[in-house]
């Protein structure tokens, strides 16, 4: 790992810690409740509240492969529905040394059902990745995909329960066809206390026809830093020797509110 290439992956982190900090301070915390989804491989069914913004953003470390920057900005267009955009910043490729921007990433989301006593919450969701990341540096594929996702939710004693399924298309079908890519998940979350939650996600990645068996686990707590500050940290292992072995995990959600985008409104 070179100390070069970590300490130009921390910035975007260092900046949107900053940012956040100064909203919050002007700001009088007036953003809406966050809804974290990273840095798990599902989505929960919960939504960017309706008409405010919010950025999620953090690091990934794999010591032996790789640093990763992911970001993402989403905007809730009604109380059940959002749009995201975004990408990484910084990405490191350990293997070839190389350092670089990701792929973009754009999608929405939407809660079909919202949970009750007897029934879960249903949620869909769709995203396109975009080949903007170098694929010769190793830092993407070099190919646009297509995803789309089913998520149900459900809360069971004391654990948030989602259960997660994401249908992927690899690649341009005009050429050789699609590879087919399927993304299984089952996550479990607690609440510890007031401000922590506790969570662990079994999940796998499977591309049958480039023989692609990731199976791993991730586990990791969620702290909220204010009303609409939430930070997270953990760590995820490989189960399989598809998976990377272990990668640490860490970042921040925070909802601007609406202030952003319209200016004067309280947010609420």
């Amino acid at each position: 790992m070179k100390l070069h290439a970590s300490a130009f992956a921390l910035v975007p982190l260092l900046a949107l810690l900053g940012a956040c900090a100064s909203t919050g301070g002007q700001g009088g915390g007036q953003g809406s409740a966050p809804t974290p989804q990273r840095p798990r491989l599902s989505h929960n069914t919960q939504t960017t509240a309706a008409q405010t913004l919010e950025l999620e953003g953090g690091v990934e470390v794999d010591p032996d492969d790789f640093i990763d920057t992911p970001m993402l900005l989403k905007y809730g267009i009604t109380a059940q529905t959002e749009f995201v955009f975004g990408g990484s910043p910084v990405r490191h490729n350990d293997a070839t040394d190389d350092t670089g921007l990701g792929d973009v990433v754009l999608g929405a989301r939407h809660r079909l059902v919202n949970e009750t006593a007897n029934d879960p919450a249903i949620a869909i969701a769709t995203l396109i990745k975009l080949p903007t990341a170098d694929a010769g540096d190793g830092l993407g594929t070099g190919e646009t995909d297509v995803f789309f996702s089913l998520a149900a939710e459900k809360k069971i004693e004391d654990v948030q329960a989602v259960a997660f399924y994401r249908m992927g298309f690899l690649g341009s079908p005009v050429a050789d066809g699609n590879d087919v890519r399927h993304d299984l998940a089952a996550v479990g979350t607690v609440a510890l206390a007031q401000n922590l939650d506790v969570y662990g996600e079994l999940a796998g990645i499977f591309v049958p026809e480039n023989d692609i068996d990731s199976i791993f686990a991730t586990f990791g707590g969620n702290f909220e830093l204010g009303p609409s500050t939430v930070f997270d940290a953990g760590f995820r292992v490989g189960v399989t020797d598809d998976a990377p072995d272990f990668t640490f995990l860490f970042g921040i959600t925070h909802n601007f509110g609406a202030g952003l985008l319209t200016p004067g409104s309280s947010g609420k």
